[in-house]
């Protein structure tokens, strides 16, 4: 099963249009199917953040472990090339503090993925829904530059990618 998830991962990441390389930073990280998508497309190394300390166990061996809070990395500014976030956003009322954080601990130019269910009705496995509507607005106010969005997964349970790059302006 883990390897289904894992083709599925890889698949949405290539259609970011995004370059995997350099240290990725795969916040609300889980299991690890994105961390080890993420290194399979080139990232290293690639750093799994959860708050569940239970979850990191499963991490890829590859995969660096850190129990913590995604509102507050634990990198100095302008140290990872990416950071991503998966169907982790939508626990939150506010993404303003995410947001500005991965844009603090990314290079310039570095990349910014966020893949979220494309969903209007909050329930209680996705309480705050978001729309690439109301999110890319908040990236392109906090510096991200360009942003893009797709749909993918349309025969299941579709989802949307967006994709930014911080400007460096």
């Amino acid at each position: 099963m883990r390897t289904h998830y894992l083709e599925k991962a890889v698949s949405f990441l290539k259609a970011s249009g995004t370059t995997i390389s350099g240290a990725w930073v795969d916040c609300g990280c889980g299991r690890g199917v994105y961390c080890e998508a993420l290194a399979r497309l080139g990232a290293s190394p690639v750093i799994g953040i959860d708050t569940r300390v239970e979850m990191l166990g499963a991490l890829p061996k590859q995969s660096l472990a850190v129990n913590g809070n995604c509102q507050y990395l634990p990198f100095g500014d302008e140290t990872v090339s990416g950071v991503l976030y998966v169907n982790v956003l939508h626990y939150y009322p506010r993404i303003i503090s995410f947001v500005k954080e991965s844009y603090r601990v990314l290079y310039p130019s570095g990349h910014l993925i966020i893949i979220e269910y494309c969903q209007k009705t909050p329930t209680s496995w996705n309480p705050f829904p978001l729309s690439a509507r109301k999110v890319v607005p908040i990236l392109y106010q906090n510096d991200f530059n360009p942003v893009t969005t797709c749909i993918v997964d349309t025969e299941y349970r579709p989802k949307q990618i967006m994709s930014a790059s911080k400007s460096s302006s």
